[in-house]
């Protein structure tokens, strides 16, 4: 009985060492060392920063604090760590969903608007 005590352990611990080496590892992603900073919600994180830079949107006002989160949907990488506050967020920069949404924004702008396409009534 003393002797399975033991024995059950080291195999436990075996098991536990055999498992953390099966984990991946992501090396594949090097963070960049340059620091974005923006200060507004919008096309303006796409000029200042590239996909893989630190990404710190601080506002220039404080009091709507859905802003951090709002430049977060936009802006970050989530398969990172995304760090927030009322008073800004910190995460990886992946320009994908912004890119997107600007794109829709000027299809929208270009678009003729839906009175102009309508032609007049017959009176």
């Amino acid at each position: 009985m003393l002797f399975a005590l033991p024995f059950r352990l080291a195999s436990v611990f075996a098991v536990a060492i055999a498992m953390s080496a099966c984990q991946k590892t992501d090396t594949s992603t090097a963070l960049s060392n340059h620091i974005c900073e923006v200060s507004d919600v919008g096309a303006s994180a796409l000029t200042a920063c590239k996909d893989g830079d630190l990404f710190a949107f601080l506002p220039k006002s404080w009091g709507n604090e859905q802003l951090p989160i709002i430049a977060a949907a936009q802006s970050c990488d989530f398969n990172k760590a995304v760090v927030y506050n009322n008073g800004g967020v910190t995460c990886v920069f992946n320009g994908a969903r912004l890119r997107a949404i600007v794109e829709n924004e000027r299809k929208a702008a270009s678009a003729p608007s839906q009175a102009q396409e309508k032609p007049a009534e017959a009176k």
